[in-house]
């Protein structure tokens, strides 16, 4: 039986040395994560990491792009919003981060439980609200909402 050929990850070194290597041989969760990344997800993460490393643009234009850059229907999109999201929580991108659970929020406040339920894709079982959860849903909300309300 043959082998499945091998899929070869580049790294570029900041003194510009190029290392090639074999992606069964990462041992960072962050690297192995990050080769299951689709293509369109990536291209999107570092449109938003480029715009937000243009020193010649101001920050009132930032949130400019901000708002167009994530201007999808979240209950259409939920999976690109999630996606976006692992990635900026793996590289560790706090703009991204807030700007993407902004949008949740808004999006989630005032829907029924269905539609938010549907959005992620979520079974009955994986879907359980109990009363803690309830609580801490209104918290993380309420505090997401405090945050854009404040233009944080």
């Amino acid at each position: 039986m043959e082998a499945a050929p091998a899929k070869m990850i580049t790294l570029k070194s900041s003194d510009e040395q190029i290392f090639l290597f074999d992606v069964t041989t990462i041992t960072s969760n962050i690297l192995a994560k990050m080769t299951t990344i689709p293509g369109n997800i990536l291209a999107k993460v570092i449109d938003y990491c480029n715009k937000h490393a243009e020193v010649a643009t101001s920050d009132e234009d930032k949130k400019i792009w901000d708002e167009q850059f994530l201007n999808l229907d979240f209950g259409t999109n939920a999976q690109i919003f999630l996606d976006m999201m692992q990635v900026a929580e793996f590289l560790n991108i706090q703009g991204l981060m807030d700007l993407i659970s902004n949008k949740m929020a808004k999006w989630m406040t005032g829907k029924p439980l269905e539609d938010i339920r549907q959005a992620f894709n979520l079974t009955d079982e994986e879907f359980q609200i109990t009363p803690e959860k309830d609580e801490e849903i209104n918290r993380r909300l309420e505090f997401l909402s405090r945050r854009r309300m404040l233009g944080l």
